[in-house]
């Protein structure tokens, strides 16, 4: 071989390869860079979502707190109605009180399982969580977890 050729192999060689080792250390370099902009990312939307599950559980708990004293208020002050007649007679705060807070419905179950309101009225009012159609029903599990 001549050596005109081995001189310019040579040349290539000694150029190409420490271009080569920088590409491959920058590859590298920025794998890792991203991998660790990746992870911080993850890692704050994990603390954002995190944060609004609490901030919401205790919203929820707040506005069943304020359902727990209105409902025992409403028991307290008219001892001669029943479910059904407190419910009705109240029908409006409920409807309110849904709408404000932006839940889909509210239901009063009784301890045997029995759907005595809701204010929305739909199919499963008056029901039974325990025997009744919706006894698979989420509601009934919750039910079930809770009091069954």
């Amino acid at each position: 071989m001549p050596i005109k050729i081995k001189l310019l192999f040579s040349f290539l060689l000694l150029g190409l390869l420490p271009a080569g080792i920088i590409s491959v250390l920058s590859l590298y370099i920025s794998a890792q860079g991203l991998e660790k902009q990746t992870y911080n990312q993850l890692s704050s939307i994990s603390h954002i979502k995190s944060k609004q599950l609490y901030d919401y559980f205790k919203g929820t708990k707040t506005d069943l707190n304020l359902l727990i004293k209105n409902w025992e208020s409403l028991s307290k002050h008219n001892p001669d109605l029943s479910i059904s007649e407190l419910t009705t007679v109240n029908h409006t705060w409920f409807d309110g009180f849904i709408t404000d807070k932006g839940y889909y419905d509210l239901f009063v179950i009784s301890p045997a399982g029995f759907i005595d309101y809701t204010v929305a009225k739909e199919a499963d009012y008056l029901t039974s969580l325990k025997t009744g159609a919706y006894q698979t029903s989420g509601l009934a599990t919750v039910f079930a977890k809770e009091l069954g």
